[in-house]
């Protein structure tokens, strides 16, 4: 076939140019080619024009198509806008919308725009789009293709695309214009005063401190955790104003993903060892840091105003004196059974090391049958929290001795929960550690075990309860007295009779009376009835006649009887 080429208006020949045609497979009868026009002779005068191709076989057929020339408009947004405000370590949709720079309808185009004063190069999303984009990151230095981009906290770009062959432009123009169409938006980059917090405002020795610095600014990557380096950027302050710059092991790393929240640890003994170096203290003894407090510093490169600013916070050190505890069950208490459950918490903050672990301590139990006792390992109930908790069962059996979870101790006994504070309120001062002990008993041993629960007036021969007393009348007066304590004793019980006017007419005692734990005995008396008239009966029970403390709760006991004729 032959090639034909027709320009509406005026046109040079070789502005445009039709390939060889080819055929598209074996057999198809259909064939295809390309037609080039040169950009050099892409002028305003084209505008509205077309091209018409015309194409006759050797047997006369022919066909023909027309193609028009248009020229476009270009749209430049970004994340669909004409300007954004984004955080750091954002990304942002850059979009050109350009049919004039589809080229090439075969094959996917490029056009070049500038970010900055940066040239930066957009592709076609697909073949004939006539759409170019690009994702960009907003964080510190970025490189596309082989060029560098620096976009820092509150920055704001420029990003710009010059259209060479404007649509405004008339078709009676025989040029286009010099410096073209510039379509431009914007990206304001958001910054933001840094913070920095640690776990918690108080320490104790051993402590572990978890240091967290919040600035969005340093999100640098979004895809992945970033990090703050500590090089002229953190620092600690002593109480004498000196500044030490952190080493770089305790880079604060970014916690997650695009969170902007960066965190460190460092142990109270690495703050005495920094403290020691720069001489600050003498050695790298924490009773030198007790009492005292330090501040972590940030140096924040960009705050909300775009200077420079330096964030603080301030953390104490102190020791506090444990505390040891019982519980059964839920309750408090002191004394227990045999066969009972005996919960231990400690409470001490100095052993709370490590904030994200439980820590654990050990403390040594003993009982007056088992004066050894055993070395018992306690772990803290959670994750920072100074609290130490067991469970032990008192056994009167010996195979306690060797059982975990037991301990061997009989009816009567005291058990003794001791557990060495190393570092006690006062260590600063002393630099010593202290024992603190706690002492439970095994059975209820009340400090008034007598129980005085009955006097009665009997006849002295038969013992019978007498109902009836005339005047002269011999009479017996029993008192029962009961022993609610788990130990044996031996006491005191004094009888006084009293007349209607309070006056003791009488006065008698049993010295020793000897009562077996947990049972009751009578102490007998006998009295001759004086005359008639009421009579009041008061019973006094006390470790002895030499010492007269009382073994009762109340005291005296009483009771009254009548004389009659």
């Amino acid at each position: 076939g032959k090639e034909y080429v027709f320009w509406s208006g005026t046109a040079g020949t070789g502005e445009v140019t039709v390939s060889s045609l080819e055929e598209t497979d074996i057999d198809t009868g259909v064939f295809t080619g390309t037609v080039t026009i040169s950009s050099d002779a892409l002028k305003p005068y084209f505008k509205n024009g077309k091209l018409v191709i015309e194409y006759t076989n050797e047997y006369g057929a022919s066909a023909s198509v027309t193609l028009y020339f248009r020229v476009y408009g270009a749209e430049l947004t970004v994340n669909g806008s004409s300007s954004v405000t984004v955080d750091y370590g954002d990304k942002v949709l850059i979009k050109l919308a350009c049919p004039d720079c589809n080229l090439d309808n075969s094959s996917i185009d490029e056009v070049t725009i500038k970010i900055g004063d940066k040239e930066v190069t957009l592709e076609e999303t697909s073949e004939s789009s006539g759409v170019f984009e690009l994702e960009l990151t907003i964080a510190g230095t970025v490189t596309i293709d082989s060029t560098t981009l620096t976009i820092e906290p509150g920055a704001e770009v420029t990003i710009s695309y010059t259209d060479e062959t404007p649509e405004y432009v008339p078709s009676t123009a025989t040029s286009w214009p010099d410096t073209g169409e510039e379509y431009k938006v914007s990206i304001a980059v958001k910054s933001y005063t840094a913070k920095i917090m640690t776990n918690k405002k108080e320490y104790g020795p051993g402590a572990s401190i978890v240091v967290t610095i919040q600035d969005r600014d340093q999100n640098k990557d979004p895809d992945t955790a970033d990090t703050i380096e500590t090089e002229d950027t953190i620092f600690i302050r002593a109480w004498d104003g000196t500044v030490i710059e952190l080493p770089s092991t305790y880079n604060a790393e970014e916690t997650d993903v695009s969170t902007g929240n960066f965190t460190f640890e460092i142990t109270v003994d690495e703050i005495l060892s920094l403290l020691k170096d720069n001489n600050v203290i003498p050695e790298a003894d924490v009773k030198y840091l007790l009492g005292k407090s330090i501040t972590f510093l940030y140096r924040d490169p960009v705050d909300e105003k775009g200077s420079v600013r330096i964030v603080s916070t301030t953390v104490s050190f102190t020791s506090w004196d444990s505390i040891i505890k019982t519980y059964k069950g839920t309750e408090e208490t002191n004394t227990f059974n045999v066969g009972d459950i005996v919960k231990i918490v400690i409470y001490d903050p100095d052993q709370n090391k490590k904030p994200d672990e439980r820590d654990k301590i050990y403390i040594r139990v003993y009982s007056t049958s088992d004066s050894i006792g055993k070395r018992v390992e306690v772990f803290e109930n959670d994750t920072d929290s100074g609290y130490f908790v067991t469970e032990l069962k008192i056994s009167d059996s010996t195979d306690a001795i060797t059982r975990t979870g037991y301990i061997y101790a009989k009816l009567g006994d005291k058990i003794t929960i001791e557990y060495k504070d190393e570092y006690p309120a006062d260590y600063g001062i002393t630099g010593e550690s202290k024992v603190i002990t706690h002492e439970i008993s095994v059975g209820y041993i009340p400090p008034t075990p007598m129980e005085p629960t009955a006097i009665s007036i009997v006849d002295p021969n038969t013992g019978a309860p007498k109902t009836v007393i005339k005047p002269g009348e011999l009479v017996g007066i029993n008192v029962d007295i009961r022993n609610r304590d788990i130990s044996d004793h031996t006491v005191s019980v004094i009888l006084v009779i009293r007349d209607a006017k309070g006056v003791a007419i009488k006065m008698d005692y049993q010295l020793a009376v000897y009562i077996v734990a947990g049972k009751t005995v009578t102490a007998g008396f006998t009295w001759e009835a004086g005359t008639p008239g009421t009579y009041i009966v008061e019973v006094y029970i006390v470790k002895s006649l030499s010492d007269r403390t009382p073994m009762t709760e109340k005291v005296p006991f009483t009771t009254s009887l009548t004389v009659t004729e």
